[in-house]
């Protein structure tokens, strides 16, 4: 072979490997972003952020992304379900601990989750596992996808050495906020406690007014805080340890959420 076709040939080597360098360089720089939401390819974006999105994609499919959703049209209605404590923050308990406040609030969550998945209220979830959401969080989400109420599930429980105390409660703030309809914080839980009551037949004690608590205080649309049953009572856990009885608690909510808006169920 003569020495012009060996130079030939020994350059086109060297500019062959120059670009598979530069591909292979490229794709570090630049890794595919795979299923990973918005602003955590690199573990970025701050936890409001983070959950912004997981609001997203809980509320929208997990298959769409951040653009589609932003670009979708708001339904008439969009309330945030607030499943309480989670993670650490476990709540109240039974009185021997077995059974805890953040597992029961997150049960009915995810039941009503099921039945909103097939109406036209657009909803959005503080969590949909067994995680720590600040109440910071919580607030800021209903916040950011303009909530028209905000509806968070809790458990209820009397002092150790008084465990009769049973039945649904639901606190209000009145604190004013922009609302459809007129809708007041009071009237929403008054419709609450109403319609779980009488979807599930558990004993109804009263709406109670707290301005302090922190959901109340700072959340800027119609919030109440929906106390599902005592853990502390031998009846009331009892009836919520049943899978269709927290279906039916689901549902009692679902009718209140249709009551404070005047919506067909």
């Amino acid at each position: 072979m003569k020495i012009q076709e060996w130079r030939r040939l020994a350059f086109c080597s060297v500019g062959l490997l120059a670009a598979v360098l530069l591909v292979s360089l490229t794709g570090m720089l630049h890794p595919l972003a795979g299923n990973n939401l918005p602003g955590e390819e690199n573990g970025t974006g701050t936890a409001s952020e983070r959950l912004q999105d997981i609001a997203h994609v809980e509320a929208h499919g997990r298959n769409e992304n951040r653009s589609a959703v932003t670009q979708e049209p708001r339904r008439q209605y969009v309330v945030v379900i607030d499943a309480g404590h989670g993670g650490d923050d476990e709540g109240t308990g039974s009185t021997d601990w077995k059974y805890l406040e953040k597992d029961y609030a997150l049960k009915v969550s995810d039941c009503l989750k099921e039945i909103l998945d097939g109406t036209d209220i657009q909803a959005y979830y503080t969590r949909t596992d067994d995680r720590e959401v600040s109440k910071e969080d919580r607030v800021r989400l209903a916040k950011k996808v303009g909530a028209d109420a905000l509806i968070s599930i809790h458990c209820n429980a009397s002092d150790p050495d008084e465990t009769t105390a049973k039945g649904v409660e639901t606190l209000y703030s009145s604190r004013k906020a922009a609302a459809k309809n007129g809708l007041s914080s009071k009237e929403l839980a008054r419709n609450m406690l109403e319609c779980v009551c009488e979807t599930t037949g558990r004993q109804k004690r009263k709406v109670i007014r707290r301005d302090r608590l922190y959901l109340m205080h700072h959340a800027d649309m119609p919030v109440t805080i929906v106390e599902i049953g005592f853990m502390t009572n031998r009846s009331d856990m009892e009836y919520m340890k049943s899978e269709e009885n927290q279906k039916a608690i689901a549902q009692g909510i679902y009718r209140g959420i249709c009551t404070s808006f005047h919506i067909s169920e």
